[in-house]
């Protein structure tokens, strides 16, 4: 869009672009914060989808509430917000042009899913994933391997075959989905919409209680990455 309006490169401009799973509809998070609201009986005064609280490695939901200076975390994707916000996308995100190698930015930044603990740049706390498009960006990542700043040079499926949102738009079924997910949602609100789709991936973070999704991912991984 910058580089729309502008209609021309310019020198001291770094244009970087995101690794995007799609962007929902804002109705979703006023439901879920009206469902919590009430549930709880506090005051929703902050919210962050991807706190690290908790580390990098099972995204979390944080939530704090303002009576009882509680804070909450859950898996996201467990939560009615978090699979609201994988499924219900705008259309136009089911039909993106940018994904793959198709991007117009410099850079794209997004998170480096998949990676193990026994890669030289593991870390705790997250790792990015940065793909350089352009001369320009390349320079920008040489100026930034003169700072504090690890990095590492990977080749391009290693770095994105974990990151599905990098590489494709999402399936026909995706769709589907989200068919039936907004005429419920439209009905009957977001948690019947959750319920009337939910997946097994879904019903599991949201029924397993927090504290193990950390264990399970990390046996997962063992399982997977042997093959």
């Amino acid at each position: 869009a910058i580089s729309s309006y502008l209609k021309r490169p310019y020198d001291n401009l770094l244009t970087v672009e995101l690794v995007c799973m799609g962007v929902s509809s804002y109705r979703i998070a006023e439901e879920y914060k009206n469902y919590v609201e009430n549930k709880y009986h506090d005051k929703l005064i902050r919210i962050n989808a991807r706190s690290k609280a908790k580390g990098w490695f099972v995204p979390h939901l944080e939530e704090v509430y303002g009576t009882s200076c509680r804070t909450r975390y859950n898996t996201l994707f467990g939560t009615y917000l978090g699979y609201g916000m994988q499924v219900y996308n705008r259309p136009s995100c089911f039909a993106c042009q940018f994904r793959g190698t198709n991007g117009v930015g410099d850079i794209r930044v997004g998170d480096f899913w998949g990676i193990k603990e026994n890669d030289a740049f593991w870390n705790p706390n997250g790792v990015s994933g940065m793909y350089v498009r352009t001369e320009k960006g390349l320079e920008a990542l040489k100026l930034l391997s003169k700072k504090d700043f690890a990095l590492f040079e990977v080749d391009y499926d290693t770095a994105t075959q974990s990151n599905m949102s990098s590489l494709h738009n999402k399936s026909d079924k995706y769709i589907k989905k989200r068919e039936k997910f907004a005429k419920v949602l439209n009905k009957k609100g977001l948690i019947s919409a959750c319920i009337a789709t939910g997946t097994v991936n879904f019903w599991a973070r949201h029924l397993i209680p927090d504290r193990y999704h950390a264990g399970i991912k990390k046996m997962y991984h063992k399982v997977v990455d042997k093959r």
